[in-house]
């Protein structure tokens, strides 16, 4: 994803990004069996693994050219740092996000907290961060989470045509107006991940790994599923 990144921004055939998801989702986030669960023991390689991940977040963030987010299903945990790295979002009505974290132990991290504090109010960012519940697209909408909700059919289509209208305007005059809401917004992707990455750390200190030893154990025994229930702390 992130050599497509780099080619698409020197493309200049390309005046505006789209991404989706295929099937029923937008993005579970990241697989937290392969990222989190195969590699915790190994400090160096669960740094390296994560930081590919991270990397694009980055990259997707600080694109030159406007980007928009078809959301056409799930997003959860990690997919809030790539809804939130585009500047745009549009969801189907069959979109579901949620911070599922809470849910196996662990808190968002990697982008996937800077996303809600950055776009959200504060009560809906601490609702999503802290239950582990889901919400619909209309929720997500009447959030601030995404700019309009159409129906799944016609999700393609309203893309396009936002795509379309970018596409007519001054492409030095949108890549500056980026620039400058950022810098003037604040808090950005950036400087957040090393801070929500140090969090993750502590916190596996703290509970001597409780998130990977059960909540993770758990759901690599498929016991629970973390996008709609909690791990048993007492199991």
């Amino acid at each position: 994803m992130f050599s497509t990144l780099t080619e698409l921004k020197d493309n200049p055939d390309v005046d505006v990004l789209v991404v989706t998801g295929s099937g029923d989702s937008f993005t579970a986030g990241m697989d937290v069996l392969e990222c989190f669960y195969d590699t915790f023991a190994d400090p160096k390689k669960f740094t390296e693994v994560n930081q590919v991940a991270m990397g694009w977040f980055q990259k997707l963030r600080y694109f030159p050219k406007p980007t928009i987010a078809a959301v056409n299903g799930w997003c959860f945990g990690g997919g809030f740092a790539v809804l939130g790295a585009c500047d745009l979002a549009i969801a189907s009505e069959r979109a579901v996000f949620g911070l599922s974290e809470i849910n196996f132990g662990l808190i968002p991290a990697g982008g996937a907290m800077w996303a809600p504090v950055y776009y959200l109010l504060p009560r809906h960012a601490m609702y999503l961060i802290l239950t582990g519940d889901t919400i619909d697209a209309k929720q997500a909408l009447s959030f601030g989470l995404v700019n309009k909700v159409v129906k799944h059919v016609n999700l393609r289509k309203s893309a396009e045509e936002m795509a379309s209208k970018l596409s007519k305007r001054n492409p030095l005059a949108l890549k500056a107006a980026k620039e400058l809401y950022q810098g003037l917004k604040g808090g950005e992707l950036g400087p957040a991940i090393p801070y929500e990455m140090g969090k993750v750390y502590e916190l596996s200190y703290l509970q001597q790994g409780e998130w990977v030893g059960k909540g993770l154990d758990q759901f690599k025994k498929k016991l629970y599923k973390p996008g709609i229930q909690a791990y048993d702390r007492e199991a």
